[in-house]
């Protein structure tokens, strides 16, 4: 089973792509306070969810279905 967490959507050029560094910033199609878009096995599942924090660690809230 493979949980994918969407954050969003950016284009960039592909020569964009090669020189980006650590520090640089890709803008997102959607914002942080709008959720993030769960797939299990490619498929979209039908509920909001939210990124977090747990543990230290980045985490993924689901708030309902």
């Amino acid at each position: 089973v493979t949980l994918e967490v969407r954050l969003g959507q950016a284009e960039i050029a592909l020569g964009a792509l090669a020189t980006l560094a650590v520090g640089d910033v890709l803008v997102l199609d959607r914002r942080l306070d709008e959720g993030v878009e769960l797939r299990l096995d490619e498929q979209r599942l039908p509920c909001a969810a939210y990124l977090g924090s747990a543990d230290g660690h980045i985490a993924v809230e689901v708030a309902r279905r």
